[in-house]
């Protein structure tokens, strides 16, 4: 199997916190200048219904309005799945959710709906991870989304993110960690399967994927591979358990098995304790941006959700300009190529009407001699035996003498 380190996720999609800030902010950039222009094409004022000045959203503006849609796709997967377990499972969830957000390191959300983003990604998500996910399960959460804008909206995902579509989600990760845990206590104690090991597991499982879900929503799955993220979600779980915990001890296992592993690749001299609390701190960052997730929805006093209102109204005061602009654009080129196309047959056309003159007027020089027939067209004229001028012809034409 190819390693992460080899996968396409790891060479395209995995940043230092530096170059992830720059690709941010040079999506603002893009989307104030496609603004200036589609204002200055239309010649208003740049004012909205409100008559407040149009402006594209900051990037903390924009990561609240990620934030809130990958919460309700997060939701939506997890009432689709109770209903069917076979679908919206935790993996194509994943998955979904990977693609909104490379979606979004491209592009503005004030250029497309967050929402028919967050549909697309998920029917696209449902074929690549071999799941029933219709589309009549996704229209009615978009009522004004028709079937065809769905599919457009599939292949601009496609194109942005260049076909890069196989994901390496924390979950797999997760469950391989389990296993390792739940083999390395029985290892250290035979008598663990009776004293609530089982149930101890099955607990780390349910925390941890919980924090797995926070992971994804925020900006760690771009900065840290999925192994990493999994092992910051098992010790926050492990953590907050404590007690009914204590069939497993995560934090000896994770400096234990780590250690072990890092003995091989130790760089530069480092001693394998070096690397394993490299790799502790590493964690630790992880864990500090996973916990720093919110979500609206749980603020008792609905200030995100009144922020989050003011947000969106002026992204669609945007969006409107925005889109208006790239439509005609698109308009305009299409009528350009249609021009462009018609001359280039006309072109062809003209060139083989030439072409078809010039080989008449060849063949009519290499014919024989032709005589016009009263309706204006020519006829072949050819002589006959015995007709005058052939004497040579007529064997009984008589000799005359000179």
């Amino acid at each position: 199997m190819q390693s992460f380190a080899e996968s396409t996720q790891a060479r395209f999609w995995t940043f230092p916190s530096e170059q992830l800030a720059a690709l941010r902010e040079a999506v603002r950039k893009r989307a104030q200048e496609k603004l200036a222009a589609a204002l200055a094409a239309e010649g208003g004022s740049g004012s909205d219904a409100s008559g407040s000045q149009l402006a594209v959203l900051t990037v903390e503006e924009e990561a609240l309005l990620r934030n809130y849609y990958e919460n309700k796709l997060q939701q939506l997967c997890r009432e689709n799945n109770q209903r069917d377990s076979t679908r919206f499972t935790k993996r194509a969830a994943a998955t979904a959710q990977m693609y909104f957000k490379r979606f979004y390191l491209k592009v503005s959300v004030v250029e497309e709906h967050p929402k028919e983003i967050m549909l697309a990604c998920l029917y696209l998500a449902g074929k690549v991870e071999e799941e029933k996910i219709e589309m009549d399960d996704l229209l009615p959460h978009a009522p004004k989304l028709k079937p065809e804008h769905l599919i457009a909206l599939e292949q601009r995902l496609l194109e942005t993110m260049r076909f890069q579509l196989v994901i390496r989600s924390p979950y797999r990760s997760l469950i391989g960690f389990l296993q390792d845990l739940q083999a390395w206590s029985l290892e250290r104690n035979r008598d663990a399967e009776g004293q609530g090991l089982v149930q101890a597991l099955q607990l780390l499982q349910e925390r941890a994927t919980e924090h797995v879900g926070r992971a994804l929503i925020s900006e760690v799955v771009f900065l840290a591979p999925p192994q990493q993220i999994a092992l910051a979600a098992l010790r926050l779980a492990a953590r907050a358990e404590g007690e009914r915990c204590q069939a497993t001890d995560v934090a000896t296992w994770l400096q234990q098995r780590f250690t072990f592993l890092d003995q091989g690749g130790s760089q530069g001299g480092a001693s394998p304790t070096d690397n394993a609390q490299g790799l502790l701190r590493q964690i630790a960052s992880i864990e500090e941006q996973i916990v720093a997730v919110t979500n609206p929805d749980d603020d008792p006093e609905q200030a995100t959700r009144r922020r989050l209102q003011e947000v969106e109204t002026r992204r669609v005061a945007v969006c409107k300009v925005v889109r208006a602009y790239a439509i005609q654009r698109e308009r305009l080129r299409l009528e350009a190529a249609q021009k462009e196309s018609h001359a280039r047959k006309q072109s062809k056309i003209e060139q083989s009407e030439q072409h078809s003159r010039e080989l008449t007027g060849v063949m009519a020089a290499l014919a024989p001699s032709q005589q016009q027939s009263e309706d204006g067209s020519f006829s072949i004229k050819r002589r006959r035996r015995g007709e005058a001028g052939s004497d040579a012809s007529n064997p009984t034409a008589p000799l005359t003498s000179h």
